[in-house]
């Protein structure tokens, strides 16, 4: 990666410091299941998660989906195994009418 990018990825977590500034950024209206289902333009930030990750996080990954699927039926879609990650938030800047 070249400086500017790490740059801007250390930027995006150098926000965390500030959770009220950062909240709205996380929950804009482009991190939502659809950005990966359609055609997207632009960047985000994501850490993706191999094989390497332990068999008991896996496993608390699975039951934790399981526990939102059964108190919130049909609220979120999920992944594939092979697409797991976590999306930090979008680097591009703020989506017009936003």
């Amino acid at each position: 990666t070249s400086e500017e990018e790490q740059s801007r990825v250390n930027n995006v977590i150098s926000e965390w410091n500030d959770v009220q500034a950062y909240l709205p950024k996380v929950n804009a209206p482009r991190s939502r299941i659809g950005s990966y289902r359609q055609g997207s333009h632009g960047f985000t930030c994501v850490a993706f998660i191999d094989s390497s990750l332990p068999q008991h996080l896996r496993n608390g990954l699975s039951e934790f989906r399981s526990a939102v699927d059964e108190e919130f039926p049909g609220r979120y879609g999920w992944l594939d195994e092979t697409s797991l990650h976590c999306t930090l938030r979008s680097l591009d800047g703020p989506a017009k009418g936003c």
